[in-house]
């Protein structure tokens, strides 16, 4: 993934929410943004040239011309060490930090999810998923747009690696959307009930701090960038994330 030239062209500035609407529905897609007050700067991901995953403690990388399971000795994850020391050989291969402003700040975009504590911390697990998606998955792009929303300038940036991919594959998404039967996994008294038991254990000193959350499932049908541009209207936040990866039919939604 080393890069050989980036060209940069300034673009007319605008908002990247509404910027990134035309790629929305492409494969493998990436917005990372926020409101405008707080967040310097809005990034988006186009065109993969690279997609690596973590799943099953296996790291599979996968270019336009194959998808394959990395043969290394860290191929087989099973313990912390071997997984950073991977994802350091990824980082150490990529050179974004080589050139200039405004693509020094572009690099991998994607995820680590929460399952990823197992490969941080030796806690067993005790819960079984309701669903299934890869545990880490960061996409290097050849096309990034960057947005820096507090000097009002926007740039295009098209690069150049050594070794050429472009991952595509064409998908139709209904312009619209709908959700029905959400349900909690507590209602309010249970909620209130888990609060007050955390009272009592930050009281008793167990614990300083928790995040107390709860699962909200449903049905949804029709497009999920539509669902996030509603979502992200009424909470603006500055870490706010819409990735369509859409291989495993899950499209990540994130607002912070």
């Amino acid at each position: 993934m080393k890069i050989l030239d980036a060209k940069i062209s300034e673009i007319k500035f605008q908002n990247a929410t509404d910027f990134f609407e035309q790629f929305a529905q492409d494969y493998y897609t990436a917005l990372f943004t926020g409101d405008e007050v707080t967040s310097e700067y809005s990034l988006i991901g186009n065109k993969p040239h690279t997609i690596i995953r973590f799943a099953n403690n296996n790291f599979t990388i996968k270019t336009a011309n194959k998808q394959f399971t990395v043969e290394t000795e860290h191929s087989k994850c099973n313990n912390n060490d071997d997984f950073w020391k991977f994802t350091n050989e990824i980082l150490g291969k990529t050179n974004f930090h080589e050139f200039a402003f405004p693509v020094s700040i572009c690099g991998g975009m994607g995820y680590l999810s929460y399952e990823m504590l197992h490969q941080i911390e030796k806690i067993a697990k005790t819960t079984n998923a309701n669903y299934q998606m890869p545990d880490f998955e960061w996409i290097f792009y050849n096309q990034y747009f960057v947005f820096d929303n507090f000097a009002k300038k926007a740039y295009e940036i098209n690069l150049q690696y050594k070794n050429e991919s472009n991952i595509s594959k064409n998908e139709k998404v209904a312009d619209n959307f709908k959700v029905e039967k959400l349900l909690p996994e507590c209602n309010a008294k249970e909620y209130m009930q888990k609060v007050e038991r955390i009272r009592d254990y930050i009281f008793a000193g167990g614990v300083y701090e928790v995040n107390l959350s709860q699962q909200i499932c449903g049905d949804f049908m029709g497009n999920a960038f539509q669902l996030f541009k509603k979502l992200f209207a009424v909470n603006s936040a500055p870490f706010s994330t819409f990735l369509n990866f859409s291989h495993h039919h899950h499209y990540c939604l994130c607002i912070l």
